[in-house]
């Protein structure tokens, strides 16, 4: 294996085709992308807005709002040159997960049905859609996945029969040639359809006891009448889903 470049540039770490490097796969979408080689992103949500998590796209029933939300980011990736996005997590959420909010929710469909969502988005933006997969993943929603898809480019850092791996630092693959899209989205209104996640995962979790109780970015286990809510933007909605004002938007996909 030829792997004489530097492991890590300054801006993200290399990532080699057949022994070769073609470019690099960057954790930050404010690095400097170079326009001559191929550029592939991690997706962290919260660069785009610091509450925005796959726990609350998981929340919504609504998944036109996943495929927009995705396209929007699409283009802004698309803008700074990027050609691929590396997103996704096909664990099942359960109440001793850690970083809850890295979930999607329990529901192995779910998963599949909000990831496809955002492989379309993203496809649209002329993004190229690659899965973060693991060891650790639901088979059945991995099943899902590809039924609604028909095939994918997946990605992980522990499982090396992936189509892009991590290895002595680096990236690895023989998928060049499939990781980038020749067209673009002309237009993005990402603010508005992270709003519109934010007012869609408004949550009822308990009803059973009388004090009604506000809960922020966590998912809830306990009996009390209680409505979780995703960003401080929406809370005078979940004030008025927990006072009865109006009806919860999101419904509670975890089970316990």
């Amino acid at each position: 294996m030829i792997l004489s470049a530097t492991a890590a540039t300054a801006a993200g770490t290399d990532f080699f085709c057949c022994s070769a490097r073609v470019g690099c796969i960057y954790d930050s979408i404010n690095e400097q992308v170079p326009t001559q080689e191929l550029s592939g992103y991690i997706l962290d949500l919260s660069e785009f807005d610091q509450d925005l998590c796959y726990l609350s796209i998981g929340a919504m029933r609504n998944f036109e709002v996943t495929q927009k939300l995705a396209r929007d980011i699409g283009v802004i990736l698309k803008r700074k040159g990027f050609d691929f996005v590396i997103f996704g997590n096909l664990r099942l959420l359960t109440k001793d997960s850690e970083n809850k909010t890295d979930f999607f929710n329990s529901s192995y469909s779910l998963i599949a049905e909000h990831t496809y969502r955002m492989i379309r988005g993203f496809e649209a933006a002329g993004i190229f859609p690659v899965i973060s997969v693991s060891r650790g993943d639901d088979k059945n929603a991995y099943k899902s996945l590809i039924q609604k898809s028909g095939s994918m480019i997946t990605f992980s850092y522990d499982d090396d029969s992936a189509d892009i791996f991590f290895k002595e630092n680096v990236f690895l693959s023989d998928k060049q040639n499939i990781l980038s899209l020749a067209w673009e989205y002309p237009t993005e209104t990402l603010s508005q359809s992270i709003m519109e996640v934010f007012k869609a995962s408004i949550v009822l979790s308990g009803y059973r006891k009388d004090l009604p109780i506000l809960i922020y970015r966590q998912p809830s286990y306990n009996d009390d009448k209680s409505v979780i809510y995703f960003s401080q933007k929406v809370k005078d909605l979940a004030e008025q889903a927990v006072q009865g004002k109006i009806s919860p938007s999101g419904n509670k996909f975890w089970n316990w």
